[in-house]
């Protein structure tokens, strides 16, 4: 039934020369479409994982999903009132935006503290500041255009906050394993940095530099920025492919329970590290306690074999790996993706 009031009316939008074109309408949807997707993937993972980087990526998904759906509003509006005139600074949905701004800020945290097992209760700080600055841009600023640029940008810089606060703990932290998880998702960290930069420079253009100098903004309107469609989008599915293979690695082996943060996450690289160069269960056993630093005796005496065998499965991983030593393969797991 949606689909079917959405579609009728982007036809009747686009004949009447509407803000709303088919090729944008199909691309709205496929946005909406990818995030539904990549949060069912990151939901399967979660009830089977536990991870709450999972279920914060799930429900990330869910909250785009229903901004994005608010572009709909302003051709919706335009089509039931074609007389008004429609303003190009109009904020459609201002609460409605401020809302879901919040909550994408505060999941977007959720996920990186969850990640690095940092305390949750910080996060309501930022999502909080941005209700506050986007309250204060929407009835502080008196310029139309202004207003605009700033109250849809202040996500941009909660998203930011973010990336400055983990570059900041990096350098403080003396805790080995929270810089290893950082450093190991470095591309992520940094890709995402340059698309919420992207995001504020798409702004920059289309509410700021193209009204001075009198471009059209159509179809670019507030609240369809492709920049911070590309950032949520690559959020959401660069946890959700590393959940396919959380799902594929359960199929094969059942998840441990009652482990510290930090075992979970060695077991877990472990896993996927052995599927990467395609190790034995047995050699993955032994992989994980070369990792936290065991000598051939304590893991014989760990997995209750001989230290013969022991000596074989490392000698098999160092062949499997391409490496020469023990330290080798540690600084390859620590720093392989």
């Amino acid at each position: 039934m949606l689909i079917a009031i959405l579609v009728y009316n982007v036809v009747v939008v686009a004949r009447e020369g509407g803000t709303l074109t088919a090729w944008l309408f199909y691309y709205t949807l496929t946005i909406m479409l990818l995030a539904a997707f990549a949060g069912a993937i990151s939901f399967s993972a979660f009830t089977i994982s536990r991870r709450k980087t999972y279920l914060g990526s799930a429900i990330l998904s869910v909250i785009y999903f229903f901004d994005i759906a608010l572009v709909f509003r302003s051709s919706l509006l335009s089509n039931l009132f074609p007389h008004q005139a429609v303003n190009p600074y109009t904020i459609t949905g201002p609460y409605e935006s401020i809302l879901l701004g919040a909550l994408l800020i505060i999941f977007t945290w959720y996920i990186t503290f969850s990640y690095l097992n940092l305390p949750l209760k910080w996060i309501a700080i930022p999502s909080l500041s941005f209700i506050v600055l986007s309250l204060f841009f929407y009835f502080g600023i008196s310029d139309p255009m202004w207003r605009e640029f700033f109250f849809f940008t202040a996500r941009a810089i909660g998203f930011l906050s973010l990336f400055s606060c983990v570059a900041i703990y990096y350098f403080l932290t003396k805790n080995r394993v929270k810089k290893v998880l950082i450093k190991k998702q470095s591309i992520f960290f940094l890709v995402s940095f340059v698309l919420c930069l992207a995001t504020i420079i798409w702004n920059l253009y289309f509410m700021v530099y193209s009204s001075l100098n009198n471009l059209s903004q159509w179809p670019f309107l507030p609240e369809r920025n492709f920049a911070e469609n590309a950032f949520i989008l690559f959020v959401v599915w660069y946890i959700a492919l590393r959940a396919v293979y959380i799902l594929r690695l359960h199929m094969n082996q059942p998840p441990t329970i009652d482990l510290s943060h930090e075992d979970e996450f060695v077991l877990e690289e472990a896993g996927l590290y052995s599927r990467k160069y395609k190790l034995s269960p047995a050699e993955s056993k032994v992989l994980v306690k070369i990792v936290q630093g065991d000598t051939n005796q304590q893991i014989a005496s760990a997995l209750f074999v001989e230290v013969t065998t022991v000596k074989v499965h490392v000698h098999n991983i160092l062949k499997k790996t391409g490496r020469a030593s023990r330290n080798e393969i540690i600084s390859d797991f620590w720093h392989s993706h």
